[in-house]
């Protein structure tokens, strides 16, 4: 039998993660303490950050994709409404 979540939002793989909030000058102190604590702060920051670019570009295509694709529709109703294609559709 498995263990039933209590939040259906609450994803099992995050369960051991604690969030604590700090001041900066606490967190500058402790990064002097601990030099190599504070390199794996700064690398886990600009996979994140880099993270959160990728999926923001990877949006946009998307987006921009989808209007070009807009853009082309409408420019093809306004050219068969003009008249100005044969019944052929050869020019």
């Amino acid at each position: 039998m498995e263990p039933e979540i209590e939040d259906s939002n609450q994803n099992p793989e995050f369960n051991n993660i604690i969030f604590m909030c700090i001041e900066k000058s606490q967190l500058l102190y402790f990064c002097d303490l601990f030099p190599q604590t504070a390199e794996n702060i700064k690398r886990r920051s600009k996979e994140r950050r880099l993270r959160f670019m990728q999926q923001r570009n990877t949006n946009s295509h998307k987006w921009k994709q989808k209007l070009d694709e807009l853009k082309k529709k409408q420019s093809n109703i306004a050219y068969s409404a003009s008249g100005k294609h044969s019944a052929t559709g050869a020019d």
